[in-house]
């Protein structure tokens, strides 16, 4: 059995082959065979625009050619947006990849049940569409046709924001909840140079087992505010401070996607602004609610950008109870930028057993009290490197 496949002639190279995919794009009856043709040509347009990248094929090549494309074009550097964007259709082109592949391994084409299963509906479709076409545009420097922008404008498939009110703790909760509070802010490097490899991937599965744990822990979850920040491009709040169980659906979809410089001056200054709010609120003489001393985690390569001296001193000067952890993600990492912020910053080896060790940590405020015993991060599981 053969799938639906539509090659584009072999000489078929530079502005040609995005004409060719826009002249053609509607030429699948079905969403399945449209879905095949974006995959075919999104492949195609990625080898042409990274031909003279030395980067050899395998996990993480479509990454690695993207990332090439961003850094080395001639018409300077997409905004964010555009950069976001291709990263999350190559997500998506590579999902349906991946189910088409196991379908042809059974000798069956995918059903339209198992595509809408999957998340492969139309309206999801001329999203992907419309975040390829600005990228090629961007790339080839070329105008995006007026009957592919009707076409991309036609249904908005954008993910809704959740209400303010169901993404904090409200002081209601804080009146309902008088338990003891322990904020945590984990600041995460999704910066271009992560997007080597399957660094973010195994990364997101750490994070994701770490607030799994601390979800089913009836004493944890009730005591944990979690403030989850990334510094890809920009300081960007994923998850602001609350008790893990308000947060849940945020937590589950964290998708961690490579893009821009690493801004992490900012994302420390906008974590310290963001951590005085919440304890402001705590020691309001309406609650007066204890906390622990708060943590810091810093999960990077130490690629930085931005008046990090400014960001530490602050630190120091107006935040002096705050435990801050850094951690190095990569064998290259920068340890010596890394241990301005962290004099015991380490490179992990074991993320499984990184992420191990944190939960045990944390399991420890069980058994302690505001003002008592600090409460450490203490590695055990997880191989380090000091280099």
């Amino acid at each position: 059995m053969t799938n639906y496949t539509q090659h584009a002639k072999p000489s078929l190279k530079g502005k040609a082959l995005p004409r060719f995919f826009w002249d053609n794009i509607d030429m699948g009856k079905t969403l399945f065979k449209r879905l095949s043709f974006l995959s075919i040509k999104f492949d195609q347009i990625i080898k042409d625009l990274s031909a003279n990248a030395a980067i050899a094929n395998g996990a993480g090549a479509k990454v690695n050619r993207i990332n090439w494309i961003l850094q080395n074009n001639a018409n300077g550097y997409p905004g964010i947006e555009t950069q976001r964007d291709i990263l999350s259709a190559r997500r998506y082109i590579a999902n349906f990849s991946s189910l088409n592949f196991e379908a042809s391994k059974q000798n069956r084409f995918v059903s339209t049940n198992e595509l809408e299963t999957h998340g492969f509906t139309d309206a999801s479709f001329i999203t992907a569409l419309r975040q390829v076409s600005t990228f090629i545009a961007w790339a080839y420097n070329l105008e995006i046709p007026d009957r592919i922008k009707q076409i991309i404008e036609s249904i908005h498939d954008d993910p809704k924001e959740i209400p303010a009110d169901e993404r904090i703790v409200t002081e209601d909760d804080l009146a309902n909840n008088r338990s003891y509070r322990f904020p945590f802010i984990i600041i995460i490097d999704n910066s271009l140079s992560m997007g080597e490899g399957n660094t973010l991937e195994r990364l997101q599965q750490g994070l994701t087992n770490l607030f799994h744990e601390i979800s089913k822990s009836a004493e944890l979850s009730r005591k944990m505010e979690l403030f989850v920040a990334t510094c890809g491009g920009e300081a960007k709040e994923i998850v602001g401070f609350a008790m893990i169980d308000r947060q849940e659906q945020q937590l589950d979809s964290l998708l961690l996607r490579p893009f821009g410089a690493c801004k992490m001056a900012d994302t420390i200054q906008m974590a310290l602004d963001k951590l005085k709010e919440r304890l402001d609120t705590l020691r309001k003489p309406s609650y007066d609610i204890s906390f622990y001393e708060p943590w810091m985690l810093i999960l990077s390569d130490g690629k930085f950008k931005g008046d990090m001296p400014a960001a530490i001193q602050r630190i120091k000067t107006d935040f002096p109870m705050l435990q801050v952890y850094a951690r190095g993600i990569s064998p290259a990492a920068r340890m010596e930028a890394l241990k301005t912020i962290d004099s015991k910053a380490t490179i992990l080896g074991n993320m499984e057993g990184f992420f191990k060790d944190v939960f045990n940590s944390l399991e420890k405020l069980r058994y302690s009290d505001p003002g008592g015993e600090r409460v450490h991060l203490v590695q055990e599981q997880s191989f380090t490197d000091n280099k």
